[in-house]
Order: structure tokens, then C-alpha cells, then sequence
């Protein structure tokens, strides 16, 4: 298999080119779980028909990304903010046999809504946590997200310790 590098940023992710990790989307599309193949082939393949061009995700990395960096961090400032508190997942963790179908508040949403509260901070950069702190009635288990200010990863694992500390996990 190749390195692990981008075709067109030059992007290199450090894997030496000789080992058993699927580097390329192609390599881990193939391992995939049935049921996540048509989303991959849809929006992350390149050529899927809701693939990102390498135009529009270069400006995402220098116009939108940054953007969005400068008006979460005058958020986390104008609030005194240490962190966004949020649920892990919208909801409980679905059953493995019931990953297929996701439901949120009596509706029927793609598997990707799981990783909603997640994705918002961790696809602009900012350092983000998440903790287990219960299980559902169902015995499944509970998280708790935490998302900080760009640059305070130290501050936020000290936050993350406290909050174990009164959640007792």
C-alpha cells in the first residue's frame, strides 16, 4: 500500500509505507461495514456525487475553517467559557444490529447524526473530550462531549480530570 499523503495538499500523516493500515479511501472503503458503503460512496470517495472538490476544501481549510476558529473563540471569551458541555451522541448508542436505523426524537436520521455534537469542534481544530458518565435504561452507555478553545488542550484534559472526579467515573 502507498503512504498515507494526500494527492494534493502534500499532506503527509507520518505512516511508513510499509505496514497493514488501509491508506488510501479506496483501501478502507473496502473494509467498511456494509451498511456504510453507499454513504462513503456518496460523500467521501472522490467522484462520489456529494464529494467535497479539492477546490472547495481548500477553501474550507483557509477561508471557512479560520473563520469559524475566530467566532467560536470570541464565543469562548465574550461567555468566560472554559468549555461547551453537550451529550455525546443526540442519543442513546443504537444496538449493533439496529446501527441501520437511528432515531432522534421520533425520527428516522442517518447513522451520521451520532457523531453530530462531535464533528462541530473537531472538524474546525478546536480540542474536544468526551466521557463517559452513565448508562441509558437500556444499559448503553452516556457521554459527555467537552469542546474547548483553540489551543487549550491542556486546560481542557485538567476540566475533563474534574469532571470525572464529581461524575466518579
Amino acid at each position: 500500500m502507498e503512504h498515507l499523503r494526500s494527492r494534493d495538499d502534500g499532506f503527509d500523516f507520518g505512516i511508513p509505507p510499509h505496514h497493514d493500515i488501509p491508506t488510501t479511501f479506496e483501501a478502507i472503503y473496502l473494509n467498511l461495514k456494509p451498511q456504510l458503503h453507499q454513504a462513503w460512496g456518496h460523500i467521501v470517495l472522490p467522484g462520489g456525487a456529494g464529494a467535497t472538490s479539492i477546490e472547495a476544501y481548500k477553501e474550507a481549510l483557509t477561508v471557512s475553517r479560520p473563520e469559524i476558529q475566530r467566532r467560536l473563540n470570541k464565543a469562548f471569551v465574550a461567555q468566560g467559557a472554559q468549555a461547551i458541555l453537550q451529550p455525546t451522541t443526540p442519543c442513546k448508542a443504537p444496538l449493533t444490529e439496529e446501527q441501520a436505523t437511528i432515531h432522534i426524537a421520533g425520527q428516522e436520521v442517518s447513522y451520521l447524526a451520532l457523531a453530530n455534537h462531535t464533528v462541530s469542534a473537531s472538524s474546525v481544530g478546536l480540542p474536544g473530550i468526551s466521557l463517559p458518565v452513565g448508562l441509558s435504561r437500556d444499559r448503553l452507555p452516556i457521554g459527555l462531549e467537552l469542546d474547548a478553545p483553540l489551543g487549550s488542550d491542556r486546560a481542557l484534559l485538567d476540566l475533563a480530570r474534574r469532571v470525572e472526579g464529581v461524575w466518579g467515573a
